[in-house]
């Protein structure tokens, strides 16, 4: 039972809205103060390379003053990371693949704003 609560819960919590145009699929995530359970499977990756991590978060509106985002790369039990503290990204962490999880934390918008929206643009995958 509980695995069925947890999975009605992340069906409410996250919403989507995309856009398809030719190739391309344009998709809204909405995340929410504190942690986000996210991956990111229409970013734009080029012959299925990692896509950049900084140029990825920096797509997010309205943009945080602290950020958070933990991996666990392949083949490592050592998870990796990235940071943004008012100025600047540090960590490990330097790309996303789009076949991996991660987990953001976003703060509170001292604006106002009751969350976020992570702008995202890739190919369809092919279900074959």
């Amino acid at each position: 039972m509980k695995k069925l609560t947890f999975f009605l819960f992340l069906i409410i919590v996250i919403s989507l809205s995309a856009q398809q145009n030719n190739d391309t699929v344009s998709v809204d995530l909405v995340l929410h103060p504190g942690y986000n359970w996210i991956s990111f499977p229409r970013v734009e990756v080029n012959d299925h390379r990692p896509a950049d991590v900084v140029k990825v978060l920096q797509s997010i509106h309205p943009f945080p003053d602290f950020m958070f985002l933990k991996g666990l790369p392949d083949r490592s039990p050592i998870p990796v990371f990235t940071s943004f503290d008012m100025s600047c990204f540090a960590g490990n962490l330097i790309s996303l693949e789009n076949t991996r999880g991660y987990k953001l934390e976003l703060p509170k918008d001292p604006r106002g704003s009751k969350s976020y929206i992570l702008e995202m643009q890739g190919n369809l995958p092919d279900p074959l």
